[in-house]
């Protein structure tokens, strides 16, 4: 994930946004995370960097954007394969964290991903036909051209918005 240049506090904060949340919100939302280190690592909220890949991993670079938008606090949220640079694990602590904020998800992922943090999956082959199904709808592919023609995308909401047709 690409971490702009400035203060911890100006990447974890919208513009305009800096004084209205406080300190011990953005501490919570870090610790929340597995953060707390980032900030001794910044020395403090208010400390500029210009390279956070320098002092940051993958991951905390990651975890640090959820953290963003966990502040935020938005009713829907787009993610871009979170496993990438996160574990399953932490994958999951993050699904479940936004659910139980109820920020509404819906994640662009492969079909590798653990379906369990899911209400529906909406999978796209090659060709572009589409379907939606259940997550617990897991479905083997035997032949070996099903198995290549396996859909190259899912999307995934959470439980408190699912799916709707227009």
């Amino acid at each position: 994930p690409y971490v702009p240049p400035g203060t911890l506090r100006e990447v974890l904060l919208r513009a305009g946004q800096e004084k209205g949340i406080p300190d011990w919100l953005i501490q919570d939302s870090l610790k929340s995370l597995n953060l707390e280190e980032t900030l001794t690592k910044a020395g403090g909220l208010d400390v500029e960097h210009q390279n956070w890949g320098d002092l940051l991993s993958l991951g905390e670079q990651q975890r640090l954007a959820f953290a963003r938008m966990l502040l935020a606090a938005p009713r829907f949220v787009f993610l871009d394969h979170p496993s990438r640079g996160l574990s399953e694990c932490a994958v999951g602590e993050l699904l479940n964290l936004l659910r139980h904020r109820e920020i509404t998800y819906l994640t662009l992922g492969d079909a590798a991903d653990d379906p369990r943090f899911y209400d529906r999956l909406l999978e796209i082959d090659d060709e572009g036909a589409w379907h939606i199904r259940p997550p617990s709808d897991r479905r083997e592919h035997t032949d070996p051209t099903a198995a290549i023609r396996r859909p190259a995308q899912s999307i995934a909401p959470a439980a408190s918005e699912g799916i709707r047709s227009a």
